[in-house]
């Protein structure tokens, strides 16, 4: 899920884990249907703390590459994120 969260910059890979459990529930039409946004009865998303060493160190090879995908994903996310604010900051359109 990590994976496909990264590939396709979602923010969030439980968003994804929603989308499937809604397409083995429900089918395509169940995709179709779901609707932008929280719900209003949500909470706010807790941040999921970065893995220690320990915990990096019970990962499996595939587990290690799919963390490293979706962290440089992320540093390209905030890279990009931070050229934006800058140059609206001084006037001009990113590019």
């Amino acid at each position: 899920m990590r994976e496909a969260a990264a590939r396709f910059n979602i923010s969030n890979e439980s968003v994804v884990r929603h989308w499937v459990k809604v397409y083995k529930d429900t089918g395509e039409e169940g995709l179709l249907n779901i609707k932008p946004g929280r719900s209003k009865d949500m909470t706010k998303p807790q941040k999921t703390p970065p893995l220690t060493d320990a915990e990096l160190e019970k990962l499996s090879p595939e587990e290690l590459r799919a963390e490293l995908r979706y962290l440089r994903a992320e540093n390209a996310y905030l890279k990009k994120l931070k050229a934006l604010v800058q140059s609206e900051k001084n006037g001009r359109k990113p590019g």
